[in-house]
């Protein structure tokens, strides 16, 4: 028996390519594997890290917020001590017969340096602040600018007009001028729109402007005289106030409740320009309250937007100082 040597050499030889190529294509994908799995570890080891790290965190916060408890823990405790110091302090000063200083009673001449501060602090809240008369600015000087634009406008329509009137029919001159005349007259009933809208906007922003400048002309010597008492008035209470710690008097219970009684050695003027500034408001603002400093909050309105705004930021200042 014979047997087809030469086409089972061709065949072998095929098997052989087919088997190479299978090898290549096996390494390829061992490369794959490997390469996939080395990623999926470093993924894995990351995700371990990263629930590590979450773990720290979350043992900080709950310290964090052990921490925050015992703060306010301490500072309740520390209001509570404050509060019967005080209390032992008035009584043993009482026993001795120290009567509080009436703060809120002073002389006259203070009393009118007083009523100067808030008659003017009233005026000056009255006017229009600066940003809204930026604004109302604003709105005239848009409807303006576009009025300007009209005008420049016009004058380009009635050119091209004029050289329409002038120029022969079908000429390039003609054909450009009435090209011209239309884009113009285009952009002059926009413009003319725009200007419409505008228009009372304008007005209203300057009458605005012209009765605030009115009210400039008239509350302006009071704003002025204001200015003039603020200074003196605080320059004396800040004085009484002094003269009080100096000789240990014994301040009223508003006081004491706000501000202790005396000074820390470590915020004295801090202490001091606070304690002048909530006084001077309630001899303004005629405050009688006895256990509040500040008294009552005024009300958000126009007729006391000034003793409002004063109010916000004593209110704020007495808060930070007992942190």
């Amino acid at each position: 028996m014979t047997y087809p040597t030469a086409s089972t050499t061709v065949d072998v030889e095929e098997l052989a390519d087919v088997v190479d190529s299978l090898r290549r294509r096996l390494d390829q994908l061992d490369s794959t594997v490997n390469q996939e799995h080395a990623e999926r570890l470093y993924e894995l080891e990351n995700d371990y890290r990263l629930e590590e790290l979450r773990g720290q965190v979350e043992r900080l916060d709950d310290r964090a917020d052990d921490h925050d408890d015992q703060v306010a823990s301490v500072r309740t405790e520390l209001r509570r001590l404050t509060g019967q110091v005080r209390w032992l302090e008035y009584h043993m000063r009482a026993e001795r017969g120290l009567e509080p200083v009436d703060l809120d009673r002073v002389p006259d001449t203070w009393a009118q340096l007083a009523r100067h501060v808030r008659i003017g602090d009233t005026a000056r809240a009255s006017l229009l602040t600066e940003q809204h008369r930026r604004y109302l600015r604003g709105e005239i000087d848009r409807y303006n600018s576009v009025a300007s634009q009209a005008r420049q406008k016009e004058t380009q329509t009635l050119q091209h007009s004029k050289t329409i009137a002038t120029s022969t029919p079908g000429s390039a001159a003609h054909t450009s001028a009435a090209a011209g005349f239309r884009a113009a007259r285009a952009e002059l009933d926009q413009l003319y729109q725009q200007a419409e809208r505008l228009r009372q906007r304008a007005l209203d922003a300057a009458a605005e402007l012209e009765a605030d400048d009115a009210l400039r002309t008239k509350v302006g010597p009071q704003i002025m005289r204001a200015e003039r008492a603020r200074p003196q008035l605080l320059a004396k209470l800040r004085d009484r106030i002094g003269k009080c710690v100096r000789r240990h008097e014994l301040f009223p219970g508003w006081f004491t409740a706000a501000f202790g009684y005396r000074p820390p050695s470590d915020r004295t003027e801090a202490w001091t320009r606070l304690a002048v500034d909530v006084l001077a408001y309630r001899l303004v603002w005629d405050v009688t309250d006895q256990v509040a400093a500040l008294g009552d909050p005024p009300a958000y309105d126009a007729a006391h937007g000034a003793r409002y705004a004063e109010y916000q930021s004593l209110a704020s200042r007495l808060a930070d100082m007992r942190l």
